[in-house]
């Protein structure tokens, strides 16, 4: 089939989880292209051994933009109907499906991203639903980048307070007292060491108070994402009970 050259359509199930991760430099992903990550945390038309992110719901260009200028909406969660080479036939529901391109979707295992599994096989259209999730860990979402500068700073403070300290008494022979200066400068250096680590508990508290604002976050999609799994099974509910009244299906 090969790999996207403009957006296309995809038919759609149930969604139930949705994220906007940040595009790679000078790329334009396609709306209803699967989306990779390219190892360092930016979305892309996936190639295959990518981490599956997702099916675009737009056309993001970020052709000449750098990485994370722009960012795309991806359902991450979704029933998704879809050809897939390797699948002709209702027995091979629950085979795992993978991609090997934007557009191109296999069996084959080998060398591709595992994108989810089939569900159920159309013999009409030929196409097959799938039940596509995300492959990438939520823990690798994180603050890096503002870590990393906070991290450096702070183990700076304390390795000059550190060095300080050690070069506050001069060398001498044990039996001589330390001179008043020296006691001074000790003291000095003992203080910066209090402050440094002070700064230190301080970031440690701003990312305990960051990542407990993420947990809430995440809570909340929790629990939004059960109100429509709940919703989902009033529907179907409904649905077998109308198919009951009829006689379509048994009780």
């Amino acid at each position: 089939m090969g790999a996207l050259t403009e957006s296309t359509t995809r038919q759609s199930g149930q969604i139930t989880m949705f994220t906007d991760p940040p595009v790679k430099a000078a790329t334009k992903v396609y709306r209803q292209a699967a989306v990779g990550d390219d190892g360092s945390g930016y979305a892309r038309g996936l190639v295959a051994g990518d981490p599956f992110l997702g099916f675009a719901t737009e056309e993001v260009d970020n052709s000449a933009g750098s990485n994370g200028d722009l960012r795309v909406r991806v359902e991450a969660e979704v029933y998704k109907w879809l050809t897939v080479s390797g699948i002709d036939g209702v027995d091979d529901a629950l085979k795992a499906v993978y991609a090997s391109s934007d557009n191109d979707f296999t069996t084959t295992a080998t060398g591709n991203s595992f994108i989810g599994e089939a569900v159920l096989y159309d013999g009409n259209s030929g196409q097959t639903l799938v039940r596509c999730r995300t492959t990438k860990s939520s823990t690798a979402i994180t603050a890096a980048p503002t870590d990393a500068p906070t991290d450096a700073a702070t183990d700076a403070a304390t390795d000059a307070a550190t060095d300080a300290a050690t070069n506050a008494v001069t060398a001498h022979a044990v039996s001589d007292p330390p001179t008043q200066a020296e006691v001074n400068n000790a003291l000095n250096a003992l203080g910066t060491i209090i402050n440094a680590n002070a700064t230190k508990q301080n970031a440690i508290a701003t990312k305990v108070n960051a990542n407990a604002t993420k947990q809430n976050a995440i809570a909340t999609k929790l629990n939004t994402n059960g109100t429509k799994t709940n919703l989902v099974a009033t529907a179907v509910n409904s649905v077998r009970t109308a198919l009951q009244a009829v006689g379509i299906i048994k009780a």
